[in-house]
């Protein structure tokens, strides 16, 4: 079976939203289906059709079938036309207006996770080495050459064609020679990160004893670089604290709905309540009005 939705009924169409955002929830879902990994894996790599990805995965053509539409709806995969020699048959592969970088944080105080669209970046990357091809010529033209001079012009192009891979394996080598430095110094950035958060959770822990206090006020400390750079908005700080479920609720019945409601305005109304007691009591934590989205945002003040 293909990936399942939660929630089928608000079920998005596509990864990248209107707005260029990413639809992190429907990437996850489809993520966390094995089968639709694997069929990503194999088409970045190379197109290929359903026939193929079927023998390849063990699975039956009609469930490749299934996978291939659901990451066709999602816009994660396009259809790849390999010429006349194979018009019939359909070739898939990822989209190539697409590119994510997906990052993960879990740690003993922290956890977070994000998606961001790099389409336009790697757009970018394409247009310059556009302009450094001619450096690595693939193909040599034999049309209208003499027989016996063919064989020579062959090996001339395998020659060239294997000097191109050579200089493109050094230079990839190189960058993923730069990207193990850099994958490093976050491991070791994230582990000093780890025990400053432990520490200031003991800080709090010694003059905060309501548990709803010390997680709004370590909350302060989970979005530290937005605080410092465009200020945290109020209710986007309290939908972090109030993580209230949103998909559907089948066979609920009216009164438990009622009664579930009237439950949520009671923890908003403590939320908000202890919110402003300890943004008027830290002496580091400042509000501003933001006019443009009219919206109180706070700040840290060091």
């Amino acid at each position: 079976m293909g990936t399942e939705f939660n929630d089928t009924e608000n079920q998005p169409t596509s990864i990248i939203q209107e707005d260029g955002s990413v639809d992190v929830e429907l990437l996850l879902n489809i993520l966390g289906n094995e089968i639709d990994r694997k069929i990503l894996m194999k088409l970045s790599k190379t197109p290929s059709i359903a026939t193929n990805l079927s023998k390849d995965l063990g699975i039956s053509k009609p469930a490749i079938k299934k996978h291939l539409e659901t990451l066709l709806q999602v816009g994660l995969i396009t259809p790849h036309s390999k010429g006349e020699k194979d018009k019939k048959k359909t070739f898939f592969c990822l989209n190539p207006d697409i590119s994510l970088s997906l990052n993960l944080d879990f740690s003993l105080n922290y956890f977070n996770y994000s998606v961001k669209n790099t389409s336009q970046a790697t757009q970018d990357v394409y247009r310059r080495l556009e302009l450094r091809k001619s450096k690595f010529p693939m193909q040599v033209s034999i049309y209208g050459v003499r027989t016996d001079e063919k064989d020579s012009i062959l090996l001339a192009e395998k020659h060239a064609q294997n000097a191109a891979l050579i200089q493109l394996g050094k230079a990839l080598r190189s960058i993923e020679l730069h990207l193990r430095d850099i994958e490093r110094n976050r491991e070791d950035l994230f582990a000093e990160k780890n025990e400053i958060t432990t520490r200031i959770k003991d800080v709090i822990t010694n003059f905060a004893k309501d548990p709803l206090e010390k997680e709004i006020i370590f909350s302060f400390f989970y979005r530290l670089f937005e605080s410092l750079d465009s200020g945290i908005s109020v209710n986007k700080f309290l939908e972090d604290i109030y993580l209230k479920f949103k998909g559907s609720r089948a066979g609920v019945s009216a009164s438990e709905i009622t009664e579930s409601m009237e439950k949520q305005k009671a923890r908003i109304k403590e939320i908000e309540s202890t919110l402003m007691r300890i943004i008027n009591e830290i002496s580091f934590i400042k509000t501003m009005y933001d006019k443009d989205s009219e919206e109180m945002n706070i700040f840290f003040d060091f």
